[in-house]
């Protein structure tokens, strides 16, 4: 990766077992090291520069990704590199790709996790690494201005791995988006129910607004809970 990418490129990290911190211990070399949803976000920048400078956009995952007109897999032990075979500098197309390979992890997620465990490479707990694969999925969504496609997703990873603050925030925040507001304040309530740091007189203040039905006031308390205020 380092003899073959330039300061122009982007390589796409996946979610599969904390891959993001993974490659950034081995890779030297000077491309971006971006998730699906940060390069979504601000897709039309991105790719404008990537156009003036040349670049192209890589992947590495745990997990073989299909294969497409404009890239082909390199496949490592353990690691799959999907390389570009053409420069690709349609926003859409790009924004397109990213959600399809998020939502690639978490189909892949419980059999990565069983080949995993069989080589004797790691031994990965699926259901964890299956909901950070659809926390990475709904993020991408909500990148590309997609929140209610992200709701599912969410609400799927908490359930899969119950009592994740992170998972209800990013529930709550997506109910919040598509104004869903109730949906929203009890997602926030999990979320400050499972962090003790948040408990106290005014999470007890924000769950008597949301039993009371006081959307809005109860939001915007869990907000200066999160938040810190």
């Amino acid at each position: 990766m380092k003899e073959h990418t330039t300061p122009a490129d982007i390589v796409l990290i996946g979610p599969l077992w904390d891959e993001g911190r993974f490659i950034d211990y081995y890779y030297r070399g000077q491309a971006q090291l971006l998730t699906p949803a940060a390069m979504v976000t601000n897709i039309e920048r991105r790719t404008e520069s990537m156009r003036s400078s040349g670049g192209r956009v890589w992947a590495v995952n745990r997990f073989a990704p299909a294969e497409s007109s404009v890239t082909r897999n390199v496949v490592y032990a353990g690691v799959v590199v999907s390389e570009p075979t053409l420069a690709v500098y349609e926003p859409a197309l790009l924004a397109e790709a990213a959600i399809d390979l998020a939502a690639q992890a978490v189909e892949a997620a419980y059999p990565w996790a069983t080949e995993a465990e069989a080589q004797g490479v790691l031994n990965p707990d699926p259901r964890t690494a299956q909901a950070a694969a659809l926390r990475a999925w709904g993020d991408t969504l909500v990148a590309a201005g997609r929140p209610e496609e992200a709701l599912n997703p969410y609400q799927t990873a908490v359930e899969i791995f119950p009592g994740w603050v992170n998972g209800f925030v990013a529930l709550a925040e997506a109910q919040e988006k598509v104004g869903n507001l109730p949906a929203a304040a009890k997602a926030y309530h999990q979320a400050v129910a499972f962090n003790l740091e948040w408990q106290g007189p005014p999470a007890d203040e924000a769950a008597s607004l949301v039993e009371a039905g006081q959307w809005v006031a109860a939001l915007e308390k869990y907000h200066q809970i999160i938040e810190g205020e």
